[in-house]
Parts: structure tokens; sequence; C-alpha cells
């Protein structure tokens, strides 16, 4: 169960210190491009996780 506890900690500092940073930066970006840009990522992250056999080749697919 530690595992888990610890892949939910890495998530939420990962969301937790680029957010901000991803905010700065993609500011001036158009909208719809980058909804489309986000997505993808995020489809490709999940695609990631799901092929992931262990909870080492977890960890990285926040970030």
């Amino acid at each position: 169960m530690s595992a888990a506890g610890l892949l939910v900690t890495v998530f939420a500092l990962a969301y937790a210190i680029s957010s901000p940073i991803l905010t700065t930066l993609t500011g001036r970006l158009d909208r719809r491009r980058l909804l489309i840009c986000s997505l993808a990522a995020f489809s490709v992250a999940n695609l990631v996780a799901w092929r992931s056999a262990t909870y080492s080749q977890l960890m990285p697919v926040p970030f």
C-alpha cells in the first residue's frame, strides 16, 4: 500500500510544481491548440501508464 501512496504523492507534487510554470509559459498560446496538444499529451501519458508493469516504470508518467 505504501507504493500506491507514493505514486499519489509524486502525482500531486508534479502538478503542484508544474502548474504555475506551465501557466506562465502557455499564457500567450492559442487556447484551442493548447487544449488539443494537452489532450494528446494526456492520452500518451495514459498509454504509458497502461503499459507500465512496475511502480518504477509508472513513477515518471506524471512528468
